[in-house]
């Protein structure tokens, strides 16, 4: 043999068996916090297992472990508020707490995040946090880059969902990537990275989103804006995503996709990361399902209304495959095992009717004032395919992205979207504290939309006659009795009325429609309700009733006529008669200032009994709403159309909403949130033509012609699964099923996981002298209390015999079981369900202490797996040297 080559086989050799016996599956148990749903306030924790083998081979065939473990670093990304309850954010600079901590307790180095997490967010910009780990697979090291958004608590950032734009490529989720591409670039120069990379991506909803582009830049060709720096194959792109909304279409300009924009000038994004603009040039389009994203894993659940968007008529889709979180492969009951260890807010909230095989149908029970379940045709109608119907409304106006931004809806929305989420904790008490100011405003907006859909529709030729279209079918629903539009007269529809509040009299319906009259009369009228009084039996010199007692049995009257007991009997013969008093007490009210309705009133025969039709007093009236007088009687203002109207009590809602808490703002947040907030509110106010239609379709479109029941059942069905539509949305749902469905075949047993022995392997133990049996183990106190097991030779033992104690896991024999052990050697295995270490030790009874004891404390895991083979590599080398100038001296 070569006299030079001999020492280089040795030293090879040598390598080579130590690296076979250097274990290569690096795994730690640990826990994690997170900011719980229930309260941003309230920490949570879980725990979490990370293993370096999950990284070692292909991305594309998946990994449960994976898939578990990014769901829970997308859980810790969300915002850390601290302890401090009387503001929403104590401090910026901690919102990061969670997440970093987490990855610094896998192991991953120089963990740091861009300036949005730790700073005010502002609309279509993005949070995230970055780390790094050396790894070794197949004798070649890479650098694992662990990239994850920022996945809630997102405040102002979660503006940029809405903004879409006009192209192929997801306009505010684009933004978002390529602020953290230039942080990724930033950090990578930073840290010195070079040679072969591994990027781990992990995001829920926003955060999914950006991941989902993140992940398509990585493995579609993007890795040379990096300037050379790294390489990375399509292989090497472990992207897990949960709750993902659409991001690209298919057939997108790569150009486009893959190029990287500057950081943005304006003055809203001071904080951007800074870097050049990277044009790619190589031409292509996107295929979203060409296999280079094949480890773009998106965990989509069919009743989760977020993945839904933008709409899939609009052509979006996202990179790579989609995984149905549904229960077709697991239980129900496996899913809700996992979550109640999760977190139980979540799991409470799941059984409390949060359950989405729980859905149904609604409607509106107008005798009880009470959303009931709708048992008609639509009664099995599943929770996916509703919230699938809502999409259709949602496109209505705008059947393509570039409409939504060319006739403003994405202004409008945009808007809404900034004003909720600065104002969210200004609202303690709910944003409805002037409840009569939003019905009224929203009963006209509800007209407005129902009035527009009859009109298109051909079934009315202007609005007076859609509004006594969907006025009269709201009252045939409720009451159950047919109309006949052409011939239904004022009259008819008092008698109508009166007999079903006269039906359900003891219901709540009668005391709200009475309140609601009571309200309706001018301050100035008041006193006239008192004549009313006399329809009630009970109402004597003795005993006065109440007005409200009074006008109850007036409307009972209309129908049924006066109550022979009481004294209005005398003056009153029958039903018609006691009509005729509210005729010409509208005759008197109305009548002087708009002559048109007399005729309605009073009939040929000059007798009070509105014969008129009941359209030509939707005419009327709407005339009479749509012109606004000031208090001497002068017109001020005359609204063109309902829409118009319906708006501006929209916007007065909005102002008599957000006075006082623009004031609150200003006190907790400053003047400068006061007037960002300000500026969210004027917008949503410029654009409330836009809201109102976006909301009511989305709420009641359906494809079928307009039906005020449909409309109906669509508002209620939305309302009264309000429990259930958001917590389909909440990533310890998606994490509940990552654990229960283990999706992935990992490509190794799941209990081939090597703890390491920390402390105590080899040890020898002199009986005699009374020496301590006990052994530290890098595995999880609390999974080890909850499952853990110890085997020596092969027999389980007892847990009466040793004790446990946080170390990681300190377990500690007791004499008596000690002096039980044979003379020699033993081996011990401590085992949970995710792994096992097993390690030697002696006992030795012959009184002889001197042997050294051989304590090998492994390498700590935070600080990288490789440290120990890198080590031995140096002293191989030393060696290698060391011999080599041996052989060649004694060759000489």
């Amino acid at each position: 043999m070569n006299k030079l080559f001999k020492p280089i086989f040795i030293s090879l050799i040598i390598i080579l068996v130590l690296n076979i016996i250097i274990p290569s599956v690096y795994a730690l148990t640990s826990k994690y916090n997170f900011t719980s749903n229930e309260n941003s306030n309230i920490q949570r924790e879980d725990s979490f297992l990370y293993r370096n083998d999950c990284f070692k081979r292909s991305s594309f065939l998946g990994c449960s472990h994976l898939e578990i473990l990014s769901a829970q670093v997308a859980e810790a990304s969300a915002s850390w508020y601290g302890d401090n309850e009387d503001k929403y954010e104590v401090d910026y600079s901690q919102n990061a707490h969670n997440i970093i901590e987490m990855l610094k307790e896998m192991g991953f180095e120089n963990v740091s995040t861009n300036k949005y997490y730790t700073l005010e967010k502002e609309e279509n910009s993005a949070s995230v946090a970055v780390g790094y780990r050396n790894i070794r697979v197949d004798g070649k090291d890479y650098t694992l880059l662990a990239i994850i958004p920022r996945s809630a608590g997102y405040k102002q950032e979660w503006v940029g969902n809405f903004t879409v734009g006009d192209g192929d490529i997801h306009e505010g989720f684009k933004a978002a990537r390529d602020e953290v591409l230039r942080y990724v670039n930033k950090y990578i120069k930073d840290n010195n990275i070079q040679g072969n990379l591994k990027v781990w991506i992990a995001g829920h909803s926003r955060g999914a989103a950006i991941s989902n582009m993140l992940g398509g830049f990585f493995a579609g060709g993007g890795i040379e804006y990096f300037g050379g720096r790294v390489s990375i194959t399509p292989e090497d792109v472990y992207c897990y995503t949960y709750a993902t909304p659409r991001t690209i279409k298919n057939g997108a300009d790569k150009n486009i996709e893959l190029s990287v924009s500057e950081n943005r000038e304006n003055s809203d994004y001071i904080n951007d990361t800074p870097g050049d603009a990277f044009n790619y040039t190589k031409g292509g389009q996107v295929d979203t399902e060409d296999e280079v994203y094949g480890g773009i894993k998106n965990f989509i659940s069919p009743n989760d209304i977020f993945p839904m968007l933008p709409p899939e008529s609009w052509g979006f889709t996202y990179y790579g495959s989609e995984i149905s979180s549904d229960h077709g492969k697991v239980t129900e009951e496996a899913i809700l095992k996992e979550l109640k260890e999760i977190s139980n807010y979540a799991y409470n909230r799941y059984i409390n009717g949060g359950n989405p095989s729980t859905f149904e149908r609604k409607t509106f029970d107008l005798k009880t004032l009470s959303i009931i379940k709708d048992n008609g045709n639509y009664s099995s109608m599943d929770m996916n395919t509703f919230l699938k119907s809502r999409m259709n409304g949602l496109t209505y106006n705008c059947s393509t992205n570039k409409l939504y931004k060319d006739e403003e809806y994405q202004e409008a929305l945009t808007s809404v979207a900034g004003t909720y989420g600065m104002s969210m904790t200004l609202f303690e008490n709910g944003f409805f504290e002037d409840r009569s100011s939003i019905v009224s405003s929203l009963l006209f907006a509800y007209l407005s939309y129902a009035s527009e859909r009859l009109q298109i529709e051909g079934r009315a030729t202007n609005e007076a006659e859609a509004v006594t279209i969907a006025l009269e079918e709201l009252l045939s629903y409720f009451t159950k009795e047919e109309i006949n539009s052409e011939t239904f007269t004022v009259n008819d529809f008092v008698v109508m009325l009166a007999k079903f509040i006269s039906d359900n009299e003891n219901e709540p319906i009668a005391d709200t429609v009475v309140s609601g009259i009571i309200n309706f009369v001018p301050e100035d009228y008041q006193s006239f309700l008192s004549i009313f009084k006399a329809f009630d039996k009970n109402n004597t010199d003795e005993n006065e009733v109440t007005i409200e007692e009074g006008l109850k049995a007036f409307l009972k009257a209309c129908y049924h006529g006066p109550d022979p007991e009481s004294s209005a009997a005398e003056y009153y013969a029958d039903a018609a008669e006691v009509r005729g008093v509210l005729y010409g007490m509208l005759y008197m009210a109305l009548g002087s200032s708009n002559p048109e309705i007399i005729p309605l009133l009073i009939g040929e025969d000059s007798q009070i009994n509105a014969p008129g039709q009941f359209k030509d007093l939707v005419q009327v009236i709407l005339d009479m709403i749509k012109t606004v007088k000031d208090d001497e009687g002068n017109v001020v203002k005359t609204y063109e159309s309902l829409s118009e109207l319906a708006d501006d009590k929209l916007k007065d809602t909005i102002d008599s909403m957000f006075n006082d808490k623009l004031i609150k703002a200003e006190t907790l947040y400053g003047n400068a949130y006061k007037n960002k907030l300000s500026g969210h509110i004027e917008n949503v106010k410029t654009n409330i033509s836009k809201v109102r239609e976006l909301v009511l379709y989305a709420l009641l479109y359906e494809d079928e012609p307009y039906s005020a029941e449909s409309d109906i059942k669509n508002l209620t069905t939305f309302i009264g699964n309000m429990s259930i539509i958001p917590l389909a949305h909440y990533n310890e749902i998606y994490l509940a099923y990552a654990k229960a469905a283990k999706n992935f075949d990992c490509g190794y047993d799941e209990h081939d996981i090597e703890y390491n022995c920390i402390e105590g392997k080899d040890q020898n133990v002199n009986i005699k002298k009374g020496d301590l049996l006990s052994f530290e183990f890098d595995i999880d106190y609390d999974t080890f209390l909850r499952e853990g097991k110890v085997i020596i030779d092969n027999n389980e033992i007892s847990r009466d015999n040793y004790t446990i104690s946080r170390g990681s896991t300190i377990i500690t024999f007791n004499d008596e079981f000690t002096k039980t052990l044979s003379a020699g050697t033993h081996i011990i295995e401590a085992s949970t369900d995710e792994g096992s270490s097993k390690v030697e030790f002696t006992i030795s009874e012959n009184g002889t202490t001197d042997d050294e004891i051989e304590i090998v404390k492994t390498s700590n895991p935070k600080t990288g797996d490789n440290i120990m083979k890198w080590v031995s590599l140096m002293i191989i080398s030393l060696l290698g040297m060391v011999v080599t100038k041996k052989i060649l001296k004694n060759n000489k």
